[in-house]
């Protein structure tokens, strides 16, 4: 018994797609570079995994009803959108006082400015 639910391959040549498709697949991803490095210090791959993983979190604490949670992860969401240069999701759930606060906690050039002068 198959588990599959699509046909099974028969061996006819597909020509679409290369012979040497196996071969071939992972030199496309090789001529992808991700030597762009972010405000953050890290790629662009690197980030959008921080972004999705951070969007994860955001939802299992807003399901948990964890308010202190989701402001850190809504932060991080905030400042990982910026660096990618998309545009900043407005969360419902908080007030744009919040809002602001949390732009503030995690903009690094003025942590960074504080540290130096105290």
């Amino acid at each position: 018994m198959r588990y599959s639910s699509g046909p099974k391959w028969g061996g006819q040549y597909d020509m679409y797609k290369p012979a040497f498709w196996r071969t071939w697949q992972p030199d496309v991803y090789r001529q992808r570079t991700d030597n762009e490095l972010l405000p953050s210090g890290y790629g662009r791959t690197e980030t959008w995994i921080a972004l999705c993983k951070s969007w994860n979190e955001f939802k299992l604490a807003q399901r948990e009803c964890d308010h202190a949670d989701m402001k850190q992860y809504a932060m991080q969401i905030r400042s990982l959108q910026q660096d990618l240069g998309l545009p900043l999701y407005e969360f419902d759930m908080f007030t744009p006082e919040e809002i602001e606060w949390l732009e503030r906690e995690s903009d690094m050039k003025a942590k960074e400015f504080w540290y130096a002068t105290s």
